[in-house]
């Protein structure tokens, strides 16, 4: 696949780090949430769908809102308009969307739910206009966009749901609030992030890791026939609930996620640096998680007694949300955010002949691997407190409170780096 920067099109370093820096705040407050609750009593308490909301909403689409920004700009040389004015805006009513929602599940008072349909929906709206009107105007075409077209269709769809199931929460209209609430969670787990970050990927993977490209095929197929699959699955899923076809459809996805995930790894063992940076330890351990979750939903397909398990659903979730989704952009932010504050300095420093620091001293390998280590462990209690809640909830909870105030920390520093050599 071919690449191409438009580093004109670079926007101020402001716009992605605001995003950067917010991120892993929301994660650190989902820590502190499941310390202080302990054991989450099912999938449907509030404060399973506070952690939840803060992980996809707060940490996930926050990062990939930011990462977003940045890269539909220099790699496709998509123009956003006003892009610092819409990064404002964007942060703000995702900020304000999100706490408006932990307030609604905490409280169940309509208020906060209307707070958070209004401020999420029109954060969004607002997302997808300008990118639209960025992508009109660029006509930028290659595999990549076009599955990120794809992510931001399916990013509209989730907020969709979303705001039906806010409404029903609130009181405001009866419908089934268990299918709308799955399919909003399908079309924002499989839709919005596993296309946005399958579509990256495209240009990501190779670029970084110097790894070959995905083949052509690869890049026709993977997101077109996931998102295909979807429409299809929520279709049938709304007409005709409990069909075995759903059922089909999802394993079909569970295919395409699984293909993807084996290609990626198979480049992965082919790049040219053979020693591992800490980006590639995150996207092993994501690339692991994906097929971990593919295969414990296929286990309980096959298996009555193993989906009938109530940590099952919950396992699930937790691969696919910290294993795999968290990793994967934990990973990348190591190598976006220490670009970005090394090439905006090179800029401004670059007139008064200095030298900004390189890569590796705005954040070292030796620390993004030690966080990795520490997500990693996260991670793992986090699954085995699944089965051993009382045990291990909260000893789960503080190690991925460390974990991701360690990254929080390291963005931070990044940022003070960038202010420090900027005067």
């Amino acid at each position: 696949m071919q690449r191409t920067h438009s580093f004109e099109h670079t926007p101020p370093i402001s716009v992605p780090l605001r995003f950067f820096l917010t991120a892993p705040a929301f994660a650190v407050a989902a820590g502190i949430l499941l310390a202080w609750q302990g054991p989450l009593p099912s999938r449907w308490s509030a404060t399973t769908l506070e952690l939840t909301h803060l992980l996809t909403l707060g940490f996930a689409t926050m990062s990939m809102v930011g990462a977003l920004l940045q890269f539909i700009q220099v790699m496709g040389g998509v123009a956003i308009p006003q892009v610092t004015l819409t990064a404002g805006w964007l942060h703000g009513l995702i900020v304000a969307g999100t706490l408006a929602l932990l307030a609604g599940f905490a409280t169940m008072e309509a208020t906060w739910f209307h707070m958070a349909i209004i401020s999420l929906l029109g954060g969004f709206s607002l997302l997808l206009v300008v990118c639209w009107l960025g992508f009109r105007r660029s006509g930028s075409q290659n595999a990549t966009f076009r599955a990120i077209r794809l992510a931001l269709i399916a990013l509209g769809v989730t907020a969709g749901f979303g705001a039906m199931a806010g409404a029903v929460a609130a009181g405001d209209v009866i419908l089934p609030f268990e299918r709308l609430v799955n399919l909003h969670a399908a079309w924002g787990l499989l839709g919005w992030v596993c296309l946005l970050i399958v579509g990256v990927a495209y240009q990501v993977v190779p670029m970084f890791q110097m790894t070959p490209s995905y083949p052509a095929w690869a890049t026709r197929i993977f997101a077109p026939a996931i998102f295909a699959a979807l429409c299809i699955w929520s279709i049938i899923g709304i007409l005709l609930p409990n069909s075995w076809l759903t059922t089909l459809l999802a394993m079909v996805i569970g295919v395409g996620l699984t293909a993807f995930a084996g290609l990626t790894l198979d480049l992965l063992r082919q790049r040219k640096r053979r020693r591992p940076d800490p980006t590639t330890l995150f996207w092993l351990l994501g690339l692991a998680s994906m097929l971990g979750a593919v295969g414990m939903y296929v286990a309980g397909n096959m298996f009555p007694e193993i989906s009938a398990s109530p940590t099952h659903v919950l396992q699930i979730g937790i691969l696919i949300i910290v294993g795999f989704a968290f990793s994967v952009i934990n990973g990348m932010l190591y190598k976006i955010v220490p670009f970005l504050v090394w090439y905006h300095l090179q800029n401004r420093m670059g007139q008064t002949g200095r030298k900004p620091p390189n890569v590796k001293q705005i954040i070292s390998d030796s620390t993004a691997t030690g966080q990795c280590c520490a997500h990693l462990v996260a991670l793992t209690l986090l699954l085995v407190a699944s089965i051993f809640p009382q045990q291990l909830t909260r000893f789960a909870a503080v190690v991925f409170i460390a974990s991701s105030f360690w990254l929080w920390a390291n963005v931070a520093s990044a940022t003070g780096i960038y202010l420090k050599n900027s005067k």
